[in-house]
């Protein structure tokens, strides 16, 4: 390494040197999963986590979401339920505040029944479609076969005299 390298290579031992320690005792990073004390843990707490979803980004569920909300929201979802509240009570109050996308899977239907729905169309269009093809071919070779076969046509006096005439040119 040529001395013209040093300050830059110094540079960056330096910037991985200050950075490190930030990130090392960060449980947070983005990314990162959260561990719970099972210990701490109030009865039902882990499968209410599981079921709702962080409402700071709405990516990951609260319980694997790092940060001070999420770490706010797991707080206040334990104390409720170290005071006997029921986690039923705490998912509708959830979902009252931020509404039903704060579920980390929607108890409504009607997904499911737009599915039932459009697959529905779906096979009644393929069936019809299917059918449409059958009679176009059908309709072809019946068309095929009622075909009359080219007979030639009786010839005439005029067309016997015109080859007579080509044939005395000759």
């Amino acid at each position: 390494m040529t001395i013209a390298r040093w300050p830059v290579f110094a540079l960056f031992i330096a910037v991985l040197a200050i950075g490190a320690p930030a990130f090392a005792g960060d449980d947070h990073a983005p990314g990162a999963p959260v561990i719970l004390d099972e210990s701490k843990a109030a009865p039902g707490e882990k499968e209410l986590l599981g079921r709702l979803v962080a409402p700071c980004c709405w990516n990951q569920t609260l319980d694997v979401h790092g940060g001070a909300a999420p770490d706010q929201l797991r707080a206040e979802i334990r104390k409720r339920l170290l005071s006997g509240e029921s986690a039923a009570s705490i998912e509708a109050d959830f979902v009252a505040r931020y509404g039903d996308r704060v579920r980390a899977s929607s108890d409504s239907s009607s997904l499911g029944s737009a599915g039932f729905v459009v697959g529905g169309f779906a096979l009644m269009a393929g069936v019809a479609l299917i059918y449409a093809v059958r009679r176009w071919l059908r309709t072809a070779r019946a068309a095929k076969a009622n075909a009359a076969p080219a007979v030639p046509e009786e010839r005439d006096a005029l067309d016997a005299q015109l080859d007579d005439e080509l044939r005395a040119m000759d």
